[in-house]
């Protein structure tokens, strides 16, 4: 049997999903756990809007798996007491396989038509392969993906006018501040996100940018790139007076700015918390001049360019059900040695085809 749990944007807030979020060193140890005890094969898709466990099982009894997984899920990220197993949802075999279709081709992303995801699970799916926690079917599942989100990206416009959210957070920027272009922009961070971020604010000449990372060099290339300055990260908070407009989006267990840091503030600042799990603590919302937005708060921005790539959401379908036709077709051959646990798993996949 083929399964897929997971907790998205749909199913719970970002206060709830960044209690799951995993990051590449937990995957590892996560995956290994997994494979030693409940998955013959499985891999993991954590971004700022999901967490997803994919897996194999061969046992003959199979009904308590998935809530099993995602127990598993709930004890390594110390979330009981946060997560309901009532904010996961569950798939298996046909289903699963569309559910991973769906998310490479963007139609399960807060954004359709996401032009990040594929690049995501790609990545993520190469952790599984490092730590040998991936076969020969979670491999073909893999190139199906990898098929959907190509032929998608090339046969159809559902990412036509999609936007990330580095590009929503400088829209709603423009939005708060139409003179943006005389404001200070403070970046923390100097990731993906980040630089998207400062590709969108140079190309449009806005304003003044400064970047803060914990490490010198990778601010200090962000700004090379870009234009700007790098504040050091212990000037940090006795820079953040002086901005206008903070986009942050680092990787940290703990917020790295508290609403003390912006007590008595006279300047009207727009901060948006592009962090999972969040780097700004949500208090900082309640200072006077302060406006606080995290990802959920973006949905707005998002959502006006979506009635265009609607329209191409029923082509998007059509492909995934050739897809998964041909990866059925694939699956009938012996992956295993043994071949009986190949036709176990194969059966029940074909049961719901």
């Amino acid at each position: 049997m083929i399964i897929a749990v997971g907790i998205n944007h749909r199913t719970s807030s970002l206060e709830t999903r960044e209690k799951v979020w995993i990051s590449s060193a937990e995957m590892k140890q996560f995956l290994i756990h997994l494979g030693s005890t409940l998955l013959e094969e499985c891999f993991v898709i954590s971004t700022c809007n999901r967490t997803e466990i994919y897996g194999v099982v061969n046992a003959a009894n199979t009904s308590h798996i998935p809530n099993a997984v995602i127990e598993e899920l709930l004890k390594y990220k110390s979330a009981q007491k946060f997560v309901s197993h009532e904010n996961f949802y569950r798939h298996k075999n046909i289903s699963a396989i569309r559910h991973l279709l769906n998310v490479a081709a963007g139609l399960d992303s807060l954004v359709l038509g996401d032009i990040q995801i594929l690049n995501q699970i790609r990545q993520q799916f190469s952790v599984a392969r490092e730590v040998k926690s991936v076969k020969k079917i979670l491999h073909r599942l893999m190139d199906g993906a990898n098929r959907v989100g190509e032929r998608v990206r090339r046969e159809t416009e559902i990412t036509s006018g999609a936007v990330s959210t580095s590009y929503a957070a400088v829209e709603l920027a423009l939005k708060r501040f139409p003179d943006l272009a005389s404001k200070s922009t403070l970046l923390i961070g100097a990731g993906a996100t980040c630089e998207r971020a400062a590709k969108h604010i140079s190309a449009r000449e806005l304003g003044n940018l400064y970047v803060a990372n914990r490490t010198y060099e990778k601010a200090l290339e962000l700004t090379r790139k870009y234009g700007g300055y790098v504040v050091d990260w212990n000037d940090l908070h006795s820079t953040l007076p002086y901005m206008d407009v903070i986009i942050s989006s680092v990787s940290s267990q703990d917020y790295i700015l508290a609403r003390n840091d912006f007590e008595n503030r006279t300047k009207q600042t727009l901060i948006i918390d592009l962090s999972v799990p969040r780097s700004i603590d949500p208090a900082v919302n309640a200072v006077n001049n302060i406006e606080l937005c995290d990802l959920d708060s973006l949905n707005q921005a998002i959502a006006r360019t979506l009635p265009r790539r609607e329209k191409e959401i029923p082509i998007v379908e059509r492909i995934i059900t050739e897809e998964i036709e041909k990866l059925i077709e694939r699956l009938d051959t012996p992956l295993y040695s043994p071949p009986r646990v190949s036709t176990v798993v194969l059966s029940e996949i074909l049961a719901c085809a």
